[in-house]
């Protein structure tokens, strides 16, 4: 559901206006580039699109508009639904998964700003941003975490027989969590790793390609895992990449994630 645009697709919106009463509206793809424009440019214009009408295959989500960033308004099941969607369409798709630290640097930083916007799957990772859009009047249903989002769709991903490939972290860490995850979900394809600690694209994006994989977790830290992705995706031959951060650490066991209790109140933050 991208926020920028793309020709011949038309977008449902919400407007608001006077004191907030809400009218509907749809706007050519034009009308949504102009409106994404502004909004990058810092402009406060409260639209919202939330839906692509014109894809019979969107798997249907409302795009809620902060800032600096658009998050799809799914459940944690939800977005494991879209992500495996995904993955079937074929061509090149990616996730991101914007917490508070995404939105500020995104207010510096305009090539990280543009690809959260245009990604094919925004997830609100951080209680902060569900505390955002509330006050803002723009809630969402839930906090969906990387981690969280990255389990849900192994599991499919080991039932439907798909070939992942791990990018990221320390030399050694990614084999690591590729045993780990092989044993957490029987029938997974692990089909190659490289590590985070690399000058050069090319190498990299050639063995992934070269491993067929459906799926990439790249996990190089934020801004430079979206905007990797951004530049590198379509070369590799994945039908979906997502950017993880730290989480092959945490497959790989080699750091802890926060207890449930911390993760139900929102403070894995205070964990770490």
């Amino acid at each position: 559901v991208a926020l920028c645009g793309q020709m011949g697709v038309d977008y449902k919106v919400k407007s608001y206006k006077g004191t907030g009463s809400l009218r509907m509206h749809k706007v050519s793809s034009r009308m949504a580039k102009l409106i994404g424009e502004k909004i990058r440019d810092g402009q406060d214009v409260r639209f919202t699109i939330i839906s692509k009408l014109a894809d019979p295959d969107s798997y249907g989500a409302e795009r809620v508009v902060l800032k600096n960033a658009g998050f799809d308004d799914l459940t944690l099941d939800e977005a494991a639904r879209a992500g495996a969607a995904l993955v079937e369409r074929g061509g090149f798709h990616y996730a991101v998964t914007p917490n508070p630290e995404f939105l500020l640097e995104a207010r510096t930083n305009a090539a990280f700003r543009q690809t959260l916007l245009d990604a094919d799957l925004v997830l609100a990772d951080g209680i902060g941003v569900i505390y955002s859009a509330k006050i803002l009047g723009r809630p969402l249903k839930g906090k969906v975490t990387g981690i969280d989002f990255a389990q849900r769709l192994l599991r499919w991903m080991a039932a439907q027989g798909k070939r992942l490939f791990l990018l990221g972290a320390k030399p050694g860490v990614a084999e690591l969590a590729a045993a780990h995850l092989k044993d957490a979900y029987p029938g997974l394809i692990v089909c190659g790793t490289h590590d985070g600690y690399f000058t050069q694209d090319a190498p990299v994006v050639e063995d992934i390609r070269a491993c067929a994989a459906d799926v990439c977790f790249v996990c190089l830290g934020a801004p430079k895992q979206e905007l990797w992705m951004a530049k590198n995706g379509p070369e590799t031959g994945c039908s979906l990449m997502v950017g993880l951060g730290g989480a092959l650490d945490v497959f790989a066991g080699v750091v802890e994630r926060a207890p449930e209790a911390y993760q139900k109140l929102g403070l894995e933050w205070l964990h770490r």
